[in-house]
């Protein structure tokens, strides 16, 4: 495991500057595992990861690594991870007319087990921090697929719908320790939040198409994202927050879509052009608005082209890139918030420091 820390340094310019910058908020960069698949990645708030170079790995921010097993020898998945270190995926176990056909899969210290829900092929989407296990199945009968939404805890399955109608629009997210599930429903798809199991279609917002609930925090606050159309990233973020809507906007005339939200309330996502290519890597809370990472530098000469995996603690993971004259040079860091002195508190600095300078004087 290769780390290294490199400590992002802002100037006067980013205190006082436009666009949101956050007052007072620096970031320290620990590269990881430098053959890691980005995209695979994710985040625990414990500072535990799961990455993917030649396998499958749980890291601690020390750098132990601890590779995660099949329990079948076959091809493993994984995807999410809780402060508990509990991570979840999938492992491939047969092939069908629709693809690979998988289980769903917990590991424990990298020790596999594979879960039994309904269907023929399951998958993990995400794992609480209180164990709840969220996942998706579905079920093959004639050529007719049926697809099912599930919530696994203390070894019993919660399912958010019947599995009896052909095709159905069914997908979940997560969901936070009051019971509150999120997901999408419903052709086209709806954002959609589940407490307990009583359903109910929220939408999105602006007259798009499509919308799905991407994420809840422990306040209930709901990230919703809307788009023109899927694979396209056209549309916008919004927050539901028990009944009542808000909207981070757009970022310089560009549609702004988050990924998650955390439990202080910042969303992670990027910026797109009117043709759906990323132009830049953003940050958002309520009080600060947005703070844009583009020009950031993990090390000198890296540029981040993407950012994700938002924990409750402020951290993320990091893309960045470098190109040496022949390649492209790309690695992955978490970043993690640190607190300096507000420009006020600069300023109280430095008179005391010459306020000090003078009574030593005398």
């Amino acid at each position: 495991m290769n780390i290294r820390r490199a400590t992002l340094h802002l100037s006067t310019t980013f205190f006082f500057g436009i666009s949101g910058a956050a007052l007072g908020q620096n970031y320290t960069y620990q590269e990881i595992n430098p053959n890691a698949m980005y995209t695979n990645d994710a985040l625990a708030d414990s500072g535990q990861y799961i990455v993917q170079s030649d396998n499958w790995y749980i890291s601690t921010r020390g750098g132990t690594l601890t590779q995660l097993q099949s329990f079948n020898g076959n091809t493993i998945y994984a995807n999410a991870i809780n402060s508990s270190g509990l991570v979840g995926g999938t492992t491939k176990i047969g092939f069908n007319n629709y693809g690979d056909i998988t289980a769903a899969t917990l590991w424990t210290n990298g020790v596999a087990t594979q879960l039994h829900p309904w269907g023929d092929s399951s998958m993990i989407k995400s794992i609480g921090n209180d164990g709840s296990v969220y996942g998706l199945s579905s079920s093959f009968v004639s050529n007719v697929v049926y697809g099912r939404a599930w919530i696994y805890k203390n070894g019993s399955y919660t399912y958010l719908n019947a599995g009896t109608i052909p095709f159905e629009q069914i997908g979940i997210n997560t969901g936070n320790s009051s019971g509150l599930t999120v997901g999408g429903s419903d052709n086209p798809e709806k954002a959609t939040i589940w407490q307990g199991t009583t359903k109910t279609i929220i939408g999105g917002q602006g007259g798009y198409q499509y919308s799905q609930a991407r994420d809840v925090n422990e306040a209930g606050q709901v990230l919703v994202n809307s788009i023109v159309d899927f694979g396209v990233s056209k549309g916008r973020t919004d927050i539901y927050d028990h009944g009542v809507w808000s909207t981070p906007g757009a970022y310089n005339g560009n549609y702004f879509l988050a990924s998650s939200i955390n439990n202080s309330g910042i969303l992670i996502g990027g910026a797109y052009d009117s043709q759906g290519s990323r132009t830049n890597s953003l940050l958002w809370s309520q009080g600060t608005g947005f703070i844009d990472m583009t020009n950031a530098q993990p090390l000198p000469g890296f540029q981040i082209y993407q950012i994700s995996n938002l924990n409750n603690n402020g951290e993320f993971m990091v893309g960045a890139s470098h190109w040496t004259g022949s390649a492209w040079d790309n690695r992955i860091f978490i970043a993690t918030p640190s607190t300096v002195p507000e420009p006020a508190s600069l300023l109280a600095i430095s008179l005391g420091t010459v306020l000090l300078r003078k009574r030593r004087k005398h």
